[in-house]
């Protein structure tokens, strides 16, 4: 790992754990969402929960953010670091800057040789940390197997919860660039394409009453067609198409939003150069190809999947 190991090399050890991650984890994302949008069957979303029960995952986003929450601490102390993260950006429905603006603050209530204290074990903590996390990124860029990562994984898939997050929640957040909450939302409204946008991906959504109720009446009431367009819908896979360039931009955009929320700027040849080290490591070259060739068009994309991240402390607001 000594690439990513450079990289890393005098910014904030939180930052680049979380950076990191993303950029390692965009290439199995891609995976994944490939097989979603095939259509080809995952085992573990062979047997799912009642329909009625999963169709209220969709409004009650807050549950399902709180499962994943606690499936994160089973594993580890890195699992439990990502947990805290995601209860600050979920739950508490604070910003990174406000949950660090907190921390500063009790911070100067310390008295010197507690702040003192305090450095020394944070940063002896995260050094230890980081040096787990590159060696879990090496041995599974060596196709490694972690059977107790492996048996811990199974069981948090068989919670209704968590099935729904990888079925639902996080191929509509990279597929159709929104939230699943907001695309219920309108689809109960009446926004025929955007029904079908969810209906190609997850047909259990009929069994909402609102969309059910449409779709009843939509048969008598002259729009014949529309019913049989979204019936087609629900036997085939999502529209558009995924790609890992796509699967990487968002996650380069991620990693920037959260490091200007951690008040150190992660710039365009930063956050090019981690990918590059990734690429590196893994064996795939000297840079990473699949993102936008010139700075001035990666610059860019940064800027847009920002705008695609920026939402996720109110998913259910437009």
């Amino acid at each position: 790992m000594k690439h990513l190991s450079n990289w890393g090399k005098g910014k904030p050890l939180g930052l680049v754990m979380m950076a990191q991650e993303f950029a390692v984890d965009a290439e199995p994302c891609f995976q994944f969402l490939k097989l979603i949008k095939s259509g080809d069957r995952i085992e573990a979303f062979s047997s799912l929960p009642k329909a009625k029960e999963w169709v209220k995952l969709y409004r009650n986003h807050r549950q399902m953010q709180r499962s994943v929450i606690e499936c994160l601490r089973r594993f580890g102390k890195n699992g439990r670091m990502g947990a805290e993260f995601a209860e600050v950006i979920f739950l508490r429905r604070k910003t990174l800057r406000e949950a660090i603006e907190s921390m500063k603050k009790q911070f100067e209530t310390m008295r010197p040789f507690e702040r003192r204290r305090f450095i020394s074990k944070g940063q002896k903590e995260v050094n230890r940390l980081y040096s787990l996390q590159l060696a879990d990124i090496e041995w599974d860029i060596n196709r490694n197997v972690d059977e107790e990562f492996n048996r811990k994984f199974k069981e948090v898939l068989n919670e209704p919860e968590i099935k729904f997050f990888f079925k639902a929640w996080i191929p509509c957040w990279f597929l159709y660039g929104d939230y699943a909450p907001r695309l219920l939302r309108r689809a109960r409204l009446g926004d025929v394409k955007t029904m079908e946008k969810l209906v190609r991906l997850d047909p259990s959504v009929v069994n909402d009453a609102k969309i059910g109720e449409y779709l009843h009446q939509a048969r008598g009431k002259g729009k014949g067609a529309t019913f049989e367009r979204l019936m087609e819908a629900s036997l085939k896979g999502p529209k558009g198409k995924i790609t890992l360039k796509k699967v990487k931009c968002s996650m380069a955009g991620a990693i920037s939003l959260v490091s200007i929320a951690l008040g150190y700027k992660l710039k365009e040849p930063e956050i090019r150069k981690l990918f590059d080290a990734v690429a590196h490591d893994m064996g795939k070259g000297d840079i990473d190809t699949d993102l936008p060739e010139s700075p001035e068009a990666f610059a860019k994309t940064l800027q847009r999947e920002r705008g695609f991240w920026m939402p996720t402390l109110r998913p259910d607001k437009k």
